[in-house]
């Protein structure tokens, strides 16, 4: 897998965990850019799971992190990719799911899955407005740091 420099994992035990079949990390950008935006990867890496069990994992993504269900599917070489983009906002005890195409998406997600379904991997990639910043975000560029991250994820 690749991982994207100037990101770091904190030396917490909530930001990895390690068992049999199952890993989470953690990683967060060093720094919040110029506009106010923080940058953080959660990552899961789920293995040894029945065929079934990766739409399962797919809608509890899907429920958490998309707007209206909307995702993309793509296969490569290796894998299954499902992956898309919210605007989450809160409202004030609420979180609100909006469109990211009448809003600049702040969170990605993804699951990948090997084409036997035995191994998945699910990201979300979020970008927190710290401070009331100006956080304007780079759609295209986020888009694309994203995307390079989940085509460059290999199951060995």
């Amino acid at each position: 897998m690749w991982y994207p420099e100037g990101f770091y994992l904190q030396d917490e035990s909530s930001s990895y965990l390690s068992k049999e079949h199952y890993e989470k990390l953690n990683f967060f950008e060093n720094e919040s850019d110029a506009n106010g935006i923080e940058r953080h990867f959660q990552i899961r890496y789920i293995g040894e799971r029945t065929s079934g069990a990766a739409q399962t994992h797919l809608n509890l993504l899907l429920d958490d992190s998309s707007y209206e269900g909307e995702h993309t599917e793509l296969t490569n070489d290796t894998n299954q990719i499902f992956y898309g983009s919210s605007y989450k906002k809160v409202e004030g005890t609420d979180v609100v799911t909006l469109s990211p195409s009448e809003h600049e998406a702040n969170r990605y997600f993804a699951l990948v899955v090997n084409h036997d379904e035995t191994r998945l991997i699910s990201i979300t990639y979020r970008l927190n407005c710290l401070e009331q910043a100006t956080c304007k975000i780079d759609t295209k560029k986020e888009e694309s740091f994203f995307e390079t991250f989940i085509n460059n994820i290999e199951f060995r």
